[in-house]
């Protein structure tokens, strides 16, 4: 099974690339002009991609542990990684009506690690955060350094997660009732994939969340 998905996960992904070579190609006036509407939809259509891609990626790290074993550790400005993958949804936000900030700390928090892992870490929170906000919410994003530990948080105003469901929201496969019936498409690896990345990077993720009121999903990496 292991194998078959590898291999599903390589072709799909080279679907995706070629389909979002096409969009780029569009989006760059090449064959001419876009309306605004014409426009919207295309990146629509680009957001849609990328969720996509996320998806099978996440599938596919879940079936390679050995990726997180992090054999090779570096110096990563987190504030400057989180701030990339804002960026990177902001088109998206707005087209769904959320606003989507980033609160710059003014420090310069690194953490020793994996670049490639720790952005999919804060690709998966971001993602997860927007999918689950209503039209009209915020979605922030946050680093901060302190004395022992480097924090990024991803708050919401998004549906919340009941209390009893919350021991549960990082086991593979589980999605809560409401999360499946505000995002049917969702297949409940991310948390799942997220915690690992963070605890490969001797982190932990902490949650708080409020039916109604949104969440808070809050990584602590050892400074």
């Amino acid at each position: 099974m292991a194998e078959l998905i590898r291999a599903f996960h390589h072709d799909l992904r080279s679907v995706v690339g070629n389909i979002h070579a096409h969009i780029q190609y569009l989006l760059s006036d090449h064959a001419g002009p876009l309306t605004g509407a014409q426009r919207e939809s295309l990146e629509t259509a680009e957001f849609s991609l990328r969720r996509l891609a996320l998806m099978t990626d996440n599938l596919a790290q879940s079936v390679r542990e050995e990726s997180l074993s992090l054999n090779h550790r570096e110096p990563v400005d987190l504030e400057a990684l989180a701030f990339s993958v804002v960026k990177a949804f902001q088109v998206s936000a707005s087209h769904e009506g959320i606003t989507l900030d980033f609160a710059r700390s003014g420090e310069d928090p690194w953490v020793l690690g994996s670049e490639l892992l720790l952005g999919r870490l804060a690709d998966n929170l971001v993602s997860n955060a927007l999918r689950y906000t209503p039209q009209g919410g915020r979605v922030c994003v946050t680093v901060r350094g302190e004395p022992e530990y480097v924090i990024l948080e991803v708050r919401d105003t998004g549906i919340g997660i009941p209390p009893h469901e919350i021991p549960r929201v990082f086991a593979r496969g589980h999605r809560t009732e409401a999360g499946r019936e505000k995002s049917p498409e969702g297949i409940g690896i991310g948390l799942a994939i997220s915690e690992e990345i963070a605890s490969a990077h001797g982190a932990r993720i902490e949650v708080e969340s409020e039916v109604g009121k949104g969440s808070c999903f809050r990584v602590v990496f050892p400074a």
